[in-house]
């Protein structure tokens, strides 16, 4: 019996990711019992060889005056994935699957810093983070993207 190829198998491979930063910070004074949560995504891609690549996602949380805040968190993961014979027209597995890939480490990381200050749990909705980068996309030649999400 001939074994046939399987289509199932993605071109990109996950080979981890990295905690590059972990900030938490409580706001001195804060009394308010309610507040809204507009956490600020930004993305970064870099290509390391031909098929190897590094995205750094990253959200973070800052109170301000016009939106007080608990306290001050951000997280910074970078993951590192390894794309086989990408073509031009199969760059979304980079800009998109890739990211896709780590926003759930984001949300986890943000909860369990919180949950272990002592706070109540920071849980991020779900989100189509992919979609939030598409439509606030900019002009920037850069090859950081940042997204605020707002209610």
């Amino acid at each position: 019996m001939k074994k046939e190829s399987c289509n199932t198998i993605s071109k990109m491979q996950f080979k981890g990711y990295d905690v590059n930063k972990l900030f938490f910070e409580q706001v001195k004074g804060f009394g308010g019992s309610k507040y809204n949560v507009n956490p600020q995504f930004f993305k970064k891609i870099l290509k390391l060889a031909e098929n190897q690549y590094d995205i750094t996602l990253g959200c973070r949380v800052i109170s301000t005056e016009e939106e007080p805040f608990p306290f001050n968190i951000e997280v910074v993961l970078t993951g590192h994935f390894i794309v086989d014979n990408m073509s031009e027209e199969e760059n979304y597995l980079i800009n998109e699957n890739a990211v896709a890939i780590l926003f759930p480490y984001i949300r986890s990381t943000l909860s369990m810093l919180t949950l272990n200050a002592n706070k109540n749990s920071l849980v991020l909705p779900t989100l189509n983070i992919v979609n939030l980068f598409k439509e606030n996309k900019t002009d920037n030649k850069e090859s950081e993207d940042v997204v605020k999400v707002t209610k």
